[in-house]
Order: structure tokens, then C-alpha cells, then sequence
């Protein structure tokens, strides 16, 4: 009786742990995220700011094409990357999370 108690306890145990992991990515992904969302809202206002491109005597799309509108390049460039980038990693953590669980369904089959 004694080692089946013990062996549920460590089950039990490394259900937990594996639990506290998961709540740790999550956190990660979720901070990384809000930091991401935080700096181009921050550098979106900076840029917008530091750019004077609204002009009554242009259409609106030729404003694209003007001598200042580099900060707006910069920011669809960075917007993109960082999109990319969020999607790559969050790809990945999930195939790392299946794979995690295909192994454990085929090692309580075993």
C-alpha cells in the first residue's frame, strides 16, 4: 500500500508541476505580447508626432508618396515583423504543445 501512495503522490506531483509550467508560458507569451502591443502603440505616437503630413491640397494616398512619410513605412515594416514573429512563436508553442501531449497519451497506452 505504501508504494502505491507514494507513486500516486509523485503522479500527482508532476501533474502539478506540469500545470505551474504551463501557467509560466502562459504568462511569458501573455507579457510578451502586452510589451509588443505596448511598443507600437507607443512608437506609432511618436511617429505620428514627429510627422506633419495632413495637407487639405492632397488626395489622401499621395500622402504615402511624400517626402515625409518614412515613419509610416517604418511602422507598417515594423507592425509586419512583429506580427510575423508572434505567429512563428506561437506556431511553435503550440506543435511543442502537442507534441508534449501525443506523448503522454502514448505513454499511458504503453
Amino acid at each position: 500500500m505504501e508504494n502505491k501512495d507514494r507513486i500516486q503522490a509523485v503522479k500527482d506531483r508532476v501533474k502539478e508541476l506540469e500545470k505551474i509550467k504551463k501557467q509560466r508560458e502562459r504568462y511569458i507569451i501573455d507579457m510578451i505580447a502586452a510589451a509588443a502591443c505596448a511598443f507600437i502603440a507607443i512608437f506609432a505616437v511618436a511617429m505620428s508626432e514627429a510627422q506633419t503630413l495632413a495637407r487639405a491640397d492632397e488626395p489622401f494616398a499621395t500622402i504615402v508618396l511624400s517626402e515625409g512619410a518614412g515613419g509610416y513605412v517604418v511602422i507598417a515594416i515594423a507592425c509586419f515583423a512583429l506580427g510575423a514573429a508572434v505567429t512563428y512563436f506561437s506556431m511553435k508553442l503550440r506543435n511543442t504543445q502537442d507534441k508534449r501531449d501525443y506523448k503522454k497519451e502514448h505513454s499511458k497506452e504503453a
